[in-house]
């Protein structure tokens, strides 16, 4: 996530909401409770890493409004409203974690 630009965590974020949303489509498909317990836990990684992915969008938009005005305008403000300028390493390392976790979980799909 640290060697990643802020575009290419938007581009990953944007993957990991159509592999959630694939996710929800299919689960139905597979049935027992097995498969519904690794369901929950993909989706519960995929739901963190989506979160911590967009707030770090949130605050590089910030961060080009604050370039672009030269001050804190409304949109920036508007941008990351609970976010301040040391925070972009705390979601890194919860995108980070969010990330590894949804790797170790195993695929639904086999039991």
């Amino acid at each position: 996530m640290r060697d990643l630009s802020a575009a290419e965590r938007h581009r990953l974020r944007i993957r990991a909401k159509r592999l959630r949303y694939a996710t929800e489509f299919f689960a139905a498909t597979f049935t027992g409770k097995k498969s519904a317990k690794r369901q929950k836990k993909s989706l519960g990684a995929l739901q963190s890493l989506q979160d911590a992915l967009g707030t770090l969008n949130d605050i590089a938009t910030r961060r080009v409004l604050l370039a672009k005005d030269g001050e804190e305008s409304m949109d920036a403000r508007l941008a990351a409203p609970d976010t301040g300028p040391d925070d972009e390493q705390k979601w890194i390392d919860e995108a980070e974690r969010a990330y590894e976790h949804f790797t170790d979980v195993k695929a639904f799909w086999k039991t």
